[in-house]
């Protein structure tokens, strides 16, 4: 059996006019002539520099401007990967991107494994809530206006969180409730928990649209604090939800 390396297709390279990104398609001739392919890996490579793969040369196509990085570094991590998940939920890639893309991942899973933290600890608690970061379970809040007692945030769900009708998974919004509540709560409670969680549905929530998250804390008993919160599209009320929430023990 034969292993040779071979040159993306034109096709190929359509797929990735975007990126500095070409895949490398490894294939085995075995004895009887058909060819096997057993793998792909990505080579990057500054824009328009030549890269040697075996007998062959990819060049790279140019890539389009990126927009300059704001926020922490956990937060843009979150951002890259909520695209991804929009990305992937609604692909109809070939084959060849889809190897190429698979072992892309393997790839950045194995840089961040060293780096895994410990979850569950008092600074954890606090990065979890103070950030969207790279918790993609939601998508992420923006704060657009707080004050005592309430919070107000915007929220788009992208594909990732698509039903089979098209619109947003009411699963998803109960989740988004969940942690809407608690940018709340954290502010009067510190570590809490939610005890019970109430939705209802109003009206079909859509995808990639900008909605309104409102959130207010209505009643505070000793450990135990109620809070209502709000999802709109424009003026139109999508789904409410009323929790409570018990403050954690010393």
């Amino acid at each position: 059996m034969r292993v040779r390396e071979s040159q993306p297709s034109d096709e190929q390279k359509n797929l990735h006019r975007h990126l500095s990104v070409l895949p490398v398609i490894t294939s085995a001739v075995v004895d009887d002539g058909s060819e096997l392919l057993v793998g792909a890996s990505n080579h990057v490579v500054p824009d328009g520099e030549e890269l040697a793969t075996g007998r062959h040369t990819c060049v790279t196509t140019g890539v389009d401007e990126v927009p300059q990085d704001t926020g922490s570094a956990l937060e843009r991590f979150g951002i890259a990967l909520r695209d991804f998940q929009d990305v992937a939920t609604a692909t109809g890639a070939p084959e060849v991107a889809l190897v190429s893309a698979t072992h892309s991942l393997h790839d950045i899973t194995e840089q961040l494994r060293p780096f895994v933290a410990e979850l569950g600890t008092d600074q954890d608690f606090e990065r979890y809530v103070a950030t969207s970061g790279s918790h993609t379970l939601n998508p992420a809040l923006e704060v657009v206006r707080k004050g005592e007692g309430f919070i107000e945030m915007s929220v788009r769900f992208g594909p990732f969180f698509r039903n089979a009708f098209g619109y947003v998974n009411g699963g998803a919004i109960a989740s988004m409730f969940d942690t809407a509540i608690a940018h709340v709560a954290f502010e009067y409670a510190g570590r809490s928990f939610t005890a019970n969680l109430n939705v209802d549905y109003r009206n079909f929530a859509p995808l990639d649209v900008e909605l309104l998250v409102k959130v207010r804390l209505e009643s505070v008993e000793g450990r135990k604090h109620i809070v209502v919160a709000e999802l709109f599209n424009g003026d139109v009320l999508v789904s409410e939800a009323h929790a409570l929430l018990l403050q954690a023990k010393d």
